[in-house]
C-alpha cells in the first residue's frame, strides 16, 4: 500500500491536482477517477465493513461549511459555474475524513515517505530545469545573462514556492528525527537544495513563509532546551505568542513591501485586485458572488489600466473567502481555523517523543501557509493535499459514533454523491468533448464542421456561455470567407457578449464583422468597448489610431503614421510622455527633431544609436549610444539586435553573433530578428532556411479568459481581420528574407504562403502595392 500511496500523492501533486488540470487539460471525469477514485473504495470499505464514520473535533464547522458553499453557490451571479467549482471543495473535505480514518490505522508513515517522495520529486525536476536553462545558453560567456526562474515541476512559481515552504519544516523536523547520520544528512542535503529552489522561485511570499517556518521550529527547540535543562526563560505561550506576532508582522511587511506601488507592475495590480475584492465583498456581503466566480466577476472591478486577464483569486485568502461567500463564509473560516488550533494545542500539550515534533513541524507547515496566503490563494488539491495531512494527522481519535451514525448511512450517502457528481460530470465532459473536436476542426480548417460541432456543445450543456461564444467565432470564421454568414455571425456575436460584456476579444471580433458589413460606426463602437476593458492591450489602441498605441508599444510608429499622422505628432507632442521615448518614436519615423532634446536614459541612447546607423551611417557613433544603452539596461534586447548589425556590416561576424545570441536568450519573441542576423553571419546554406524561420516567432496576444472565467481551454481568437503587428518594419526582414529564399529554390507554394501569412499579421507592410 505504500507505493500505491506513494504514487496517487505524485500523481495528484504534479498532474491531476494542478493548474495545468484544472484548466481544462485533463477532462474532470478522468480527474474525478483518480482524485475521488480512493474516497469511493475507502467508502465502499466501510460500508462493507460496517464501520463507523469517522469523527472529529471539526465536524461542526466543516458540515456548517458544507451547507454555506452550496447556499452560496444557489445564490450566485453564474450558478452553472460556481455548482461545478463547488465539486474540488467537496472531496477536499472527504479526503480530510478520509486521511483521518487512515492516520488512526497507521498509515502515517506511507503519507510521510510520499511527502518525502514529493520533496524529492521537486528537486529532481528543479535540477533538469536548471540544466536545461544552463545548456540552452549558446552565447559567449559562461553562464545564461538571465537568471532562472524555476517553476516547472509545479507549473506556477508561486504555487512551487508555496508548496516547498510547507514541506521544509517538515523535512527539518525528519531530520532531528532521523536514527542514522547517513539519514539526517541526506535529510538535511534535500532541506538545502529545497530552500535553494525555493530562493530560485523568486516568490516573495513563499520565501517568507518559510523564514516564519523556520523560526517557529527554532522557538519550539527554545522550549525543547528549557525542558531539557530545566531553565525556564520563557513560558510556552509566550514564545508562541511572539511567533504569532511575527506572524502577524511578516503580514504587515509583505502589505506594506507591495502596498509601496513603486516595485513593479505586479505590485500595482495586486492593489486592485484587493481594492476590487473589498468592493466585492461591500457589494456582496451576505452570500459574496459565489464560490469560483472571483476571476470573472473582478472583470467588472478592476481597473483597466492594471488589468491581468488571468488572475483568478483576490491574491489574499481572507479578502478571497470573503468576497465569494461573504461574511458568512469568513466567520465560517475562523470558526475551523479556531478550533484546528484548539485541538492542535490540547495535542501538543500531551504529545510526548516524535508525535510532538511532527505537530510541531505541522503547524511550522501551516503557518508557511498561512503567510504565503496573505499575497496569493493556493486551493488546487496538489497545494491543500499536504495540509489535508497534516490536519488529519493532528486531529485525535474523535468519541464514539452514534447508533444512528455507527451503521454506514453516512457513508452510503456520500457515496451517492459522488456516483452522482460523477454522472453530472461526465454529461458536462461530453459537450466539453463536442467543444475538442471543433476546435480541432478550425485547426484543419473545416470550419463547416467546426460549426456543427460547436452547435452540439452548445445543445447539451445550454447554461455554459463559453459554448455560445466558441459558436460565434465560428461563424466569424465562415463569415471572412462567406458574405452569407455576415448577418449570422454579427447576430451570434451580439447574443453572446449580452451575455460575456467583459470578452474584449469578442468585442473586437464584433468589430470586425461590423466594419464588413459596412457598419463603421457601430465597428468604431465595438473595438472602444474592446479596448476600454482591456486598455493594455496595443493593438486595439492602432486600430483606433489612438496615440495611446505608441505609449504602450513604441515600435507600432511607423503603422500608426499610415493610419493617422496627426495621431503622431500628438504623441511627440504630449510632455506627459518622458522623452526618450517621443525620442526613439520620432526616429523610427526618420524625425531628428527631438534629437538635442535627448536626455540620459535608455530610450534615448537607443534613439540616438538607431539615428545614427541607419540616417547618418556613423558606425562609430552609433556604436558608442548603443553601448550606452545596454549599459542602462541589459535586458532589452533591441540595443543588442541594432549593434549586431553594424558588427556585420563592419566584418566582424563574431561580435554579431554573440550580441544576437544574446538578444535571442533575453526575449525569444523581441529577440527573434536576431535569427535573422545569425542567418546572415554564418553564410551556411544547410542552417539559413532553419535560422530564417525562427526568425518569424511573433508574440502570440495573451488570451485567459477561457481558463480564469470558465476553467476550460477554448479555441476562440482574433478573426484574421484583425491584424496585430508587433514590431516595427525593420525587424520584419526574416519573412521577407525566407520569402525570397523560397523564390529561388522554386518552392512558389512556401513563397505564396509565407505572404499570405504576413500580409494577415501586418498588412501594414503591403500599404504601397
Amino acid at each position: 500500500m505504500r507505493l500505491l500511496t506513494i504514487l496517487l500523492i505524485l500523481y495528484i501533486t504534479f498532474i491531476g491536482g494542478t493548474a495545468f488540470a484544472h484548466t481544462g487539460a485533463i477532462p474532470d471525469s478522468i480527474r474525478l477517477i483518480f482524485m475521488a477514485g480512493p474516497i469511493a473504495v475507502w467508502l465502499v470499505s466501510l460500508i462493507r465493513h460496517k464501520q463507523p464514520f469517522p469523527r472529529t473535533a471539526l465536524d461542526a464547522p466543516l458540515l456548517v461549511g458544507v451547507v454555506w458553499l452550496f447556499l452560496t453557490a444557489l445564490l450566485a451571479q453564474d450558478r452553472r459555474i460556481s455548482l461545478e467549482m463547488l465539486w474540488p471543495f467537496l472531496l477536499h473535505i472527504l479526503a480530510f475524513y478520509m486521511l483521518v480514518d487512515l492516520m488512526r490505522r497507521g498509515w502515517v508513515s506511507h503519507f510521510q515517505a510520499a511527502l518525502l517522495a514529493v520533496a524529492l520529486t521537486i528537486i529532481a525536476i528543479s535540477v533538469v530545469e536548471l540544466a536545461l536553462w544552463f545548456f540552452s545558453w549558446d552565447g559567449a560567456g559562461f553562464f545564461p545573462p538571465l537568471s532562472p526562474k524555476l517553476d516547472l515541476a509545479l507549473g506556477i512559481t508561486t504555487i512551487q514556492g508555496n508548496y516547498i515552504a510547507v514541506l521544509l519544516p517538515l523535512i527539518l523536523v525528519g531530520v532531528l528525527l532521523a536514527r542514522h547520520n547517513y539519514s539526517r544528512l541526506a535529510l538535511a542535503a534535500t532541506a538545502f537544495l529545497l530552500f535553494l529552489i525555493e530562493i530560485l522561485t523568486f516568490s516573495r511570499g513563499g520565501l517568507l513563509g518559510a523564514f516564519v517556518a523556520g523560526g517557529l521550529l527554532f522557538a519550539f527547540g527554545v522550549l525543547r532546551w528549557q525542558r531539557r535543562t530545566g531553565r525556564r526563560l520563557f513560558q510556552p505561550w509566550i514564545i508562541l505568542t511572539g511567533m504569532l506576532l511575527a506572524v502577524v508582522g511578516a503580514s504587515l511587511l509583505i502589505v506594506v513591501w507591495t502596498a509601496t506601488g513603486v516595485r513593479s507592475d505586479s505590485d500595482e495590480g495586486r492593489l486592485d485586485i484587493w481594492r476590487s475584492a473589498i468592493n466585492m465583498t461591500r457589494d456582496h456581503p451576505l452570500n459574496g458572488i459565489g464560490p469560483g466566480l472571483f476571476g470573472r466577476t473582478l472583470r467588472e472591478y478592476r481597473d483597466p489600466d492594471l488589468a491581468q486577464d488571468k488572475v483568478v483569486s483576490a491574491h489574499d485568502l481572507p479578502l478571497h473567502v470573503l468576497a465569494e461567500t461573504g461574511i458568512p463564509g469568513f466567520l465560517i473560516l475562523v470558526w475551523l481555523l479556531v478550533y484546528l488550533g484548539r485541538v492542535w494545542w490540547a495535542e501538543w500539550s500531551r504529545a510526548e517523543g516524535n508525535r510532538r515534533l511532527w505537530l510541531e513541524g505541522a503547524l511550522a507547515a501551516f503557518v508557511a501557509y498561512s503567510v504565503h496566503s496573505l499575497v496569493d490563494v493556493f486551493p488546487l488539491t496538489s497545494s491543500v493535499l499536504p495540509l489535508l495531512l497534516l490536519a488529519a494527522y493532528t486531529v485525535p481519535a474523535g468519541p464514539p459514533a452514534p447508533a444512528a451514525i455507527r451503521a454506514p448511512r453516512l457513508a452510503w450517502g456520500f457515496l451517492g454523491a459522488l456516483l452522482l457528481a460523477f454522472a453530472l460530470i461526465l454529461w458536462l465532459d461530453i459537450a466539453q468533448f463536442y467543444m475538442t473536436l471543433s476546435r480541432l476542426a478550425l485547426d484543419d480548417n473545416d470550419l463547416e464542421q467546426a460549426l456543427d460541432y460547436a452547435d452540439t456543445a452548445r445543445h447539451i450543456d445550454p447554461a455554459l456561455s463559453l459554448y455560445d461564444l466558441h459558436y460565434a467565432y465560428v461563424l466569424g470564421r465562415l463569415a471572412e470567407k462567406d458574405p452569407a454568414y455576415l448577418d449570422r455571425a454579427i447576430a451570434a456575436h451580439e447574443e453572446s457578449l449580452k451575455q460575456e460584456p467583459t470578452f474584449d476579444i469578442g468585442w473586437a471580433n464584433l468589430a470586425m464583422l461590423y466594419q464588413h458589413n459596412g457598419q463603421f460606426e457601430e465597428s468604431e463602437a465595438a473595438l472602444r468597448r474592446a479596448a476600454a476593458i482591456n486598455t493594455r492591450l496595443p493593438a486595439y489602441w492602432l486600430h483606433l489610431a489612438d496615440p495611446r498605441a505608441l505609449e504602450l508599444n513604441p515600435d507600432l510608429a511607423e503603422y500608426l503614421a499610415l493610419l493617422d499622422s496627426s495621431a503622431v505628432e500628438r504623441y511627440l507632442n504630449d510632455d506627459s510622455i518622458p522623452l526618450g521615448e517621443r525620442l526613439y518614436v520620432s526616429v523610427l519615423l526618420s524625425d531628428s527633431s527631438l534629437l538635442p532634446e535627448a536626455g540620459d536614459d535608455f530610450y534615448s541612447y537607443l534613439a540616438q544609436g538607431i539615428y545614427a546607423n541607419r540616417v547618418l551611417e556613423d558606425h562609430d557613433q552609433a556604436l558608442n549610444w548603443l553601448d550606452k544603452a545596454i549599459a542602462v539596461r541589459p535586458l532589452d534586447e533591441r540595443a543588442y539586435l541594432e549593434r549586431a548589425e553594424i558588427e556585420l556590416e563592419r566584418g566582424d561576424s563574431d561580435a554579431a553573433e554573440q550580441d544576437a545570441r544574446y538578444a535571442r536568450y533575453i526575449d525569444h519573441f523581441g529577440g527573434a530578428y536576431a535569427n535573422f542576423i545569425l542567418a546572415q553571419a554564418e553564410k551556411d546554406s544547410a542552417s539559413t532556411e532553419q535560422l530564417l524561420k525562427d526568425s518569424l516567432n511573433e508574440p502570440a496576444l495573451d488570451q485567459y479568459f477561457a481558463g480564469t472565467v470558465y476553467a476550460r481551454p477554448a479555441a476562440f481568437d482574433y478573426l484574421p481581420s484583425f491584424s496585430h503587428p508587433a514590431y516595427s518594419t525593420h525587424l520584419y526582414k526574416g519573412w521577407l528574407a525566407l520569402a525570397d529564399f523560397y523564390a529561388q529554390h522554386n518552392q512558389l507554394a512556401k513563397h505564396d504562403e509565407l505572404l499570405a501569412d504576413l500580409r494577415q499579421i501586418n498588412p501594414y507592410l503591403f500599404q504601397s502595392e
